[in-house]
Order: C-alpha cells, then structure tokens, then sequence
C-alpha cells in the first residue's frame, strides 16, 4: 500500500512540476506579446491554454491531497500556491493585453453612442453566421463568429456554447465531439479537426493546378480566372504563405499556360529583356487585360442589340444558344447557368466546380464517374466514352479527364511538401 501511495504521490507532484513549466514559458510569451505584429487570436487561444491549466492543477491538486496525510501538506503546500499565483498572474496579464488591444469605450463615448442611436434609425440586425462543416469556409466562419459572439463581453459560456451549436447545427460540424459540455472545449475541438493547414494548403494548391484553360479572347473568362486565383492566393497567404521567388515563378508559368493565345502573346510583348517577370507585373497586366476586353464585349452587346419594335421583355431576354444541351462541363463556358445540376451534391453546379467532387483523390473522383455511368473523358451523362468528341487529359494526353488523372495529384502532394 506504501509503495502504491508513493507512486501516485510522484505522479502527481510531476504532473504539478509540468504545469508549472508551462506556466512559465506561457508568462514570458504573454510579457513579450507584440500586438502590431501578433494576432489577437493567438493570445485568445493562451487564455484557454491558461483556463485548462489551472482546471488540470485543481484536480491533481485535490487528487495529491487525498492520498496523503494532513501532516504531509505543508511539504506541498509552498509549491501548490506558487504554481496557483502563477496560473493567476498569466491570467490577468492576458486579460490586460486583450483590453490593450481592444479597450473599453469610456463612459463618455458611449453616452455619445447612445445619443447617436437615438438620433438614426435602427440598421438591421446581423444573423448569426452559420458553418457548413467545409474547410476552406471555416477561417471566415472563425474570424466572424469571434467578431459577434466569441469576444463579445457580457456573453456566459452557457451563452456562447448554445449560440455555438446554432452555427454548427446544418453542417458536418455538428457532429463534432467535445471532451467537455462547455463552449471553450467544443471551440477547440473544432479548431482542432478544421485548423488542419496541410489540407488546406494541398486543397487551395490542388485548385491553382485545376484552372481551366481559356480558348479565346473573352473578358469574362479572364475575369473569373483571375479571381480563382486572388481567392487561393489570399487563402494561401492567411496561412503565412506567400508568393516567394521560386513559386512566383511557379504561378507565373501555371496561369500563363491557362491564357488564350493572344493574351499570353501580348503579355509576352510587353517583356523587353531577358529578366525574370514579375507576378506583380503579370496580375498588373491580366486586371488591365480584363478590363479592356470587357469594354469591348459591352460595347458589341450594345451594337447588336436588336432594333425596331421589341417589347422591354424582349430585348432584356438573353439569347438562346443553338448547342446541343448537355448538362456538364464545357471546355470553356464558365457562365452560370439555373438548369445545371450537380450529379453529386445536387446543386446548380457543373460537377468539375462541385466541392464534395474535389475533395475526392483522382482515384476516387474516376470510381465515382463510374458508379455514376458517366463518360469518363468529359463527366456527360449524354453518351459513353467510346462517342465522346471532347479533347483527352491535358497532362497525360489519355482518353479521361484531367480531374481523373493520378499524375496530377501525386504533383500536387509533392509540391505541398516541398512548400
């Protein structure tokens, strides 16, 4: 029985040694914390870390007290009450840093707030953000759900965890488990299975490798090609990783190739020596490109529009197209369309622009097509392979699909881990 005793007596003093470890590195982290150039998240996820600590230390605490006699207290008693004034002090230099950077509104201020209310109508109230359990939506998700309710003052936990569940309660995410029934442990489980950045870095890589070429001039294709990649370039940069020299070559390679002929022949104009391009100078050149071509598509809308006795109705009436309809993806229409519907999901999407599609690996994505009985070379459900007229796989040159292709993929997971 003594030897049982001292056993979980060592246990719990080197539980108490750890935390008081922590501890320190944690205070020293908080003192030297640089508001400018740190994210007030980050100091956020220390004041859960300190909560959790000094949860964990009141229980082994009680635990080291139960098993040894009142004689023996005064022996650990020292050491407990250093690491609970420690815990203590962590906490409220937190909490100091955090009204550092935000601070209150003096009560002068919020006088003129009220006043001011009073004076101008009521804006609309803002609904509460909703997460659909998909990765690349939960950094917005976060950032605003932390804006209304996470840093909201006066909220309880009971509060925050309840309007927390509401968020979550469409999507996948609700099926996350929290070791505890409180808000701070359901947050960070969440943080935990959606802040996965290797997944998110090999998802935004894989969209840069599956832009869809450009065939022709045309001011709306440049329009949403630039935007696909603003969208995983900024995604990217969230995540600390920037357009670095080699890579900028990467993307500069990588988008050039996606240009229609005259596009890239003219930017290649504009290069007069033999120096590297710049990214900047090529994104500079495509927004310039893009809205040229755009002033010229408007103007070629308004000539040929239809002159003589038109109803209102009828010259706003889109003009229907004389193709053969076939619900896929084209090689080069990226204009919505409301009949369109997803094999996979059901939404008003081509299935190559599907989420739940992307996320599959190649394998996977060529499994799929199959169990579907579509044309394995351009996803229609019009005909089979054997009668498709659609160009082959643009890396590999085979009669599938480029999403198909396992090539591609293994490139991209390797150039995920090279980054």
């Amino acid at each position: 029985m003594a030897a049982e005793k001292k056993i979980a007596v060592t246990s719990y003093t080197r539980m108490i040694d750890s935390i008081k470890e922590r501890g320190k590195k944690l205070l020293i982290f908080v003192r030297d914390f640089d508001s400018e150039k740190l994210d007030r998240s980050l100091l956020e996820d220390k004041q859960e870390s300190v909560e959790e600590m000094r949860s964990l230390f009141h229980e082994t605490e009680v635990k080291l007290y139960g098993v040894i006699k009142e004689d023996e207290v005064s022996a650990f008693q020292q050491t407990n009450e250093e690491v609970e004034d420690l815990l203590d002090e962590i906490r409220h230099l937190v909490r100091q840093r955090l009204r550092e950077i935000d601070p209150p509104k003096p009560v002068s201020e919020q006088v003129k707030v009220s006043s001011s209310h009073q004076a101008h109508p009521k804006l609309p109230d803002i609904p509460l953000p909703h997460f659909s359990g998909i990765p690349e939506d939960w950094h917005l998700f976060k950032d605003t759900f932390n804006a209304l309710i996470k840093r909201r003052e006066g909220l309880a936990d009971s509060e925050k965890l309840f309007y927390l569940r509401a968020a979550i309660q469409d999507g996948k995410a609700r099926f996350i488990q929290s070791a505890e029934d409180t808000f701070v442990s359901l947050w960070k489980a969440l943080r935990h299975e959606y802040e996965n950045k290797r997944v998110l870095v090999e998802k935004h890589i894989a969209q840069l490798f599956h832009l869809e070429p450009i065939a022709s001039e045309s001011g709306s294709d440049l329009r949403t090609l630039i935007n696909e990649v603003s969208q995983s370039l900024r995604a990217l940069a969230n995540m600390n990783l920037k357009v670095e020299p080699l890579s900028e070559q990467f993307m500069i390679y990588l988008v050039c190739s996606r240009l229609d002929p005259g596009t890239r022949k003219d930017f290649e104009l504009q290069l007069t020596n033999n120096a590297l391009p710049s990214w900047e100078k090529l994104f500079e050149y495509l927004q310039s490109r893009c809205r040229c071509l755009e002033s010229i598509e408007n103007e070629a809308k308004d000539k040929s529009a239809p002159r003589g006795k038109t109803t209102p109705q009828e010259r706003s009436a889109p003009r229907q197209s004389k193709a053969f309809p076939i619900q896929t993806a084209p090689s080069r229409s990226r204009s919505s369309n409301s009949n369109v519907k997803c094999f996979v999901c059901k939404g008003a999407h081509y299935l190559n622009k599907c989420g739940q599609f992307l996320a599959l690996s190649a394998s996977d994505r060529s499994a799929k097509i199959k169990e579907l009985g579509l044309c394995l070379n351009c996803f229609s459900n019009k005909h089979y392979l054997r009668e498709c007229r659609s160009s082959s796989c643009r890396t590999c040159g085979g009669r599938h699909h480029t999403l198909t292709n396992t090539i591609t993929e293994h490139v991209v997971i390797e150039l995920c881990r090279w980054v």
